[in-house]
């Protein structure tokens, strides 16, 4: 018997020529690892689909299914629902969400402490944290790119923030 499947994105658009497809995820979900089908509405029904690979991608997954193996068959799947197992996604998001994070102190690697995270704002390509330094409001992004630890016992944020960033909100060269 199969376990209850959860919506959890689609497929974006294809990714080079080897059938790779960019699947965006709803609500920032993980998946886990050990994940081996993602299912594919077909015809109002969920097929599933074996995965060969993911990575991410900007917060978003490139995933290569079996038997997808070109642009062609890949563009046949763009604008598909993506599903997969409810219990296995639950396991993948008993993490923190970005959201739970508003509250906690930042501190920046070179500026030194920013304040608090004030509220967390979803862009296209990624997420972005928003805080008040010296009565200005200041937007950093919030990738692994950037975010050095999470602190969840004491709520605080480690960032490591581009050179200079910090200085074009707070006019500084």
């Amino acid at each position: 018997m199969m376990n209850k499947l959860t919506d959890i994105g689609f497929i974006s658009k294809t990714h080079g020529f080897a059938g790779e497809v960019l699947c965006v995820l709803d609500d920032e979900r993980e998946l886990p690892e050990n994940l081996r089908f993602l299912f594919i509405t077909l015809e109002g029904r969920p097929v599933p689909f074996l995965i060969e690979s993911v990575r991410d991608r900007n917060g978003s997954l490139l995933v290569k299914f079996e038997d997808v193996n070109d642009e062609v068959a890949a563009k046949k799947l763009t604008g598909l629902r993506l599903s997969a197992e409810q219990d296995l996604v639950d396991e993948a998001s008993d993490g923190l969400a970005w959201d739970d994070l508003v509250g906690y102190s930042l501190e920046d690697k070179s500026f030194g402490p920013m304040g608090t995270l004030l509220s967390v704002e979803e862009y296209p390509e990624q997420m972005v944290g928003r805080c008040i330094i010296r009565e200005k409001e200041v937007l950093f992004p919030l990738t692994d790119d950037f975010v050095e630890e999470i602190d969840d016992g004491q709520k605080r944020i480690f960032l490591n923030l581009p050179e200079g960033l910090l200085g074009i909100y707070l006019d500084e060269s």
